[in-house]
């Protein structure tokens, strides 16, 4: 059940991130109150690994704020909405695996001249493909 709340979760945003910059919220609040209505139904506690992966969407949102916006608010709700359902270190492979992605897809972009310094990127597809790979990792 959590692997299809996750993907609902980062599958559905993927086109408006692309599309028009923007990450709508609804699917991760929605995934995130189903998987809580799931872990409990279930019998199963909230572990602490569930809270740990929560938090890395709160030290991405620490980050972007420092950093003067280098990820998006929405962003880091998918990251840490993504750590509490699957946990933190899943959560932390699929980060991973997706900001290596992106390191190459921004190396090749500069170098053929079509990414400069200031462009921006949608992150979330690279998160998407990421999930499908940390599952092999």
């Amino acid at each position: 059940m959590n692997h299809i709340l996750s993907l609902i979760l980062i599958g559905y945003p993927v086109v408006s991130d692309i599309k028009y910059k923007e990450i709508p919220l609804w699917p991760a609040q929605g995934a995130v109150c189903l998987g809580v209505i799931y872990h409990l139904a279930s019998g199963q506690i909230l572990h602490i690994t569930w809270w740990a992966g929560a938090a890395l969407g709160c030290v991405a949102a620490i980050w972007s704020k420092v950093t003067g916006g280098g990820i998006g608010m929405g962003d880091c709700v998918i990251i840490g909405s993504l750590g509490f359902l699957e946990g933190a270190w899943f959560c932390v492979k699929a980060l991973s695996v997706s900001f290596l992605i992106l390191l190459i897809y921004i190396g090749i972009g500069m170098y053929r001249k079509k990414i400069h310094r200031r462009s921006t990127v949608a992150y979330l597809p690279f998160l998407a493909a990421s999930y499908a790979a940390a599952w092999l990792i």
